[in-house]
């Protein structure tokens, strides 16, 4: 399809490799291809068959029709740097757990915070989310201060990006030490927002503070500036060939 006029043109395509659809799409200078689609009217004069007897004997099986568009740009690459879920516990000064393995369900990578500061920003990029979510449970923020080493606590050079919850004297992440790891009630004496829970009761037996929720697991995730750009994915085994330059 020409994205100046917006219209659907036939072309001529091959099959490789026994499944790979290949489209030659010829275009005029400052044209470009933004979709591909197959078999896409009321009453098709033709199908592809998988090699398998032929439409006469019932045995071949014909390709669905589709429609191909560019997918929407995935999310940047996000560095996994902790995870708790209970009944696991942290201790005081437990900031590498299971390091190699961000599988795990107890994981912990805080001790190399400070190698994910952005040269660029000065900064962090952070994202935390309770995976036992409604769907609105997701913060992303960004932030100046190590919550690791600013062991003062209190947060420096906040900035929010997508916070779905304030509640709770909200304010990004500093150190606590105290009753876990981390915390996001900044220069509060509660502790909801919590990163390595060690345990201890606050109304909700043993239970991880979210934003205010109980919770059974908590993840952190910090941007690696030297990754973040955006991660080619393949979502279709079709692909489109330009004879004048690459789609």
């Amino acid at each position: 399809m020409r994205s100046c006029l917006f219209q659907w043109a036939r072309v001529d395509f091959t099959i490789t490799d026994g499944n790979t659809v290949v489209a030659d799409v010829p275009t005029n200078p400052g044209d470009a291809v933004v979709g591909l689609r197959y078999d896409w009217e009321g009453y098709p004069q033709c199908a592809l068959y998988n090699g398998v007897g032929g439409p006469d004997n019932h045995t071949g099986i014909a390709a669905a029709p589709f429609l191909m568009t560019p997918p929407p740009p995935p999310p940047k690459s996000w560095t996994p740097v902790f995870r708790q879920t209970l009944p696991g516990a942290f201790k005081a000064g437990e900031w590498s757990v299971n390091p190699n393995d961000p599988a795990n369900d107890m994981f912990a990578r805080l001790d190399e915070l400070e190698s994910l500061r952005s040269k660029t920003t000065g900064g962090f990029t952070f994202k935390i989310q309770w995976p036992d979510v409604d769907g609105t449970e997701t913060m992303h923020w960004k932030q100046t201060s190590n919550p690791v080493t600013t062991t003062g606590g209190g947060v420096e050079g906040y900035e929010a990006v997508n916070v779905t919850h304030t509640e709770n004297d909200w304010g990004g992440l500093e150190f606590n030490g105290q009753e876990c790891l981390l915390d996001g009630s900044i220069n509060s004496t509660e502790w909801f927002y919590c990163v390595g829970y060690y345990g201890g009761q606050w109304g909700h037996d043993i239970a991880i503070p979210s934003y205010s929720r109980p919770a059974n697991a908590v993840e952190l995730f910090a941007m690696d500036p030297k990754t973040q750009e955006w991660q080619v994915r393949q979502t279709i085994s079709v692909r489109i060939r330009r004879k004048s330059r690459d789609v």
